[in-house]
């Protein structure tokens, strides 16, 4: 490919992006209860990290993995 075709269809490619611009469709607002729900997960999710640190400060690891975690040799 030559630098001329190159640029050619660099071109026809940006008149295409601007082409579909105006049939894109536009991002709907987000509604009130959308950003209540995102609220309360993320909140639920802090909580469980909060927790998950606390477990791990609580129970130390164990020496060696746990049982169902040891591959068995065949």
């Amino acid at each position: 490919m030559t630098w001329l075709e190159m640029v050619a269809h660099y071109k026809g490619y940006q008149n295409l992006l601007q082409e579909n611009e105006r049939f894109r469709i536009p991002p709907r607002p987000l509604s009130p209860r959308d950003s209540l729900h995102r609220r309360a997960l993320r909140g639920l999710g802090h909580r469980m990290a909060r927790w998950g640190q606390a477990l791990q400060e609580r129970y130390p690891a164990p020496a060696s993995p746990p049982s169902w975690q040891v591959r068995q040799a065949d």
